[in-house]
């Protein structure tokens, strides 16, 4: 079912319109999960994934318990113009949160996002790097809400998971909002700007499909069997490795073949 988060007037007789695509399980009660995309217009990798996972949910509607809301374009001007903010404004659209309902459009906009996505199991906001970076997968959770966090950050099917800490700009981000509202909500990021990296969003559609974020009642009845990452890292919840950079410089603990290359020992720890 399609529905309307926002919908504004722009000039010249066109309206801005965020959508959402909600699919509802028929195999009983469970979650609630978001899946957030598009909240800046050159990161398409999260488009991928937004199609593929719709498609896969209504393969085994009948195992779907729960609800998945996927939002695959937070900032249509933006997508449309393929520019990292809001157009003409000259915004960060993922600096503006909460927002204010009765603020200006992005304002607007922003505040209507959060309270449609607020009081869901799990989010999931899907972002791509900025321009001329190319980023491994990695699952991003800052520090003030690892215990919550990490239990499901492992379940991505990613090939990195980041613990950080919090600075000023991050406040304002889709994600510490949702989560100082308690909405456990997990930025991954992947991929490069204004590409499609197919292999990676599968493995993050494999790694969505499989999360249980409120056991027993798990988002599908039956776990799907995941598709074997191949990349730097290894697969599987024992081998995921982490960086807490909180503590400790950040450094990449490069995998091949479950084995992990020489670092000197006290960055080694900071790695686990």
């Amino acid at each position: 079912m399609i529905e309307t988060v926002f919908s504004a007037a722009l000039p010249v007789g066109e309206r801005l319109i965020v959508k959402k695509n909600r699919i509802e399980g028929c195999g009983g009660r469970g979650p609630r999960i978001a899946v957030v995309t598009g909240i800046h217009g050159d990161g398409l990798e999260g488009q991928f994934v937004a199609f593929e996972l719709a498609q896969r949910l209504r393969e085994r509607i009948g195992d779907l318990r729960g609800i998945v809301d996927i939002y695959p374009a937070l900032n249509p001007l933006g997508i449309s113009a393929s520019e990292h903010g809001v157009p003409l404004f000259d915004l960060d659209l993922d600096r503006t949160f909460p927002g204010n309902s009765k603020g200006n459009m992005n304002e607007a906009l922003a505040a209507a996002i959060v309270a449609d996505i607020k009081g869901a199991n799990a989010c999931i906001d899907i972002h791509a790097p900025d321009a001329h970076l190319r980023e491994v997968s990695q699952v991003r959770v800052e520090e003030a809400y690892a215990k919550t966090l990490m239990p499901f950050a492992q379940l991505l099917n990613t090939q990195l998971v980041w613990m950080h800490g919090s600075s000023n700009p991050q406040r304002s981000t889709l994600a510490h909002t949702l989560n100082s509202l308690r909405t456990r909500t997990l930025v991954v990021e992947m991929g490069e700007s204004l590409r499609i990296t197919e292999d990676a969003g599968s493995w993050l559609t494999e790694g969505i499909l499989r999360l249980d974020v409120r056991p027993p009642d798990g988002l599908l009845k039956h776990v799907v069997d995941v598709v074997a990452m191949q990349g730097l890292y290894a697969l599987g919840k024992d081998d995921v490795h982490f960086c807490d950079v909180a503590h400790q410089l950040f450094c990449v603990c490069f995998v091949l073949q479950q084995s992990v290359a020489l670092m000197p020992q006290d960055l080694a720890e900071g790695i686990r």
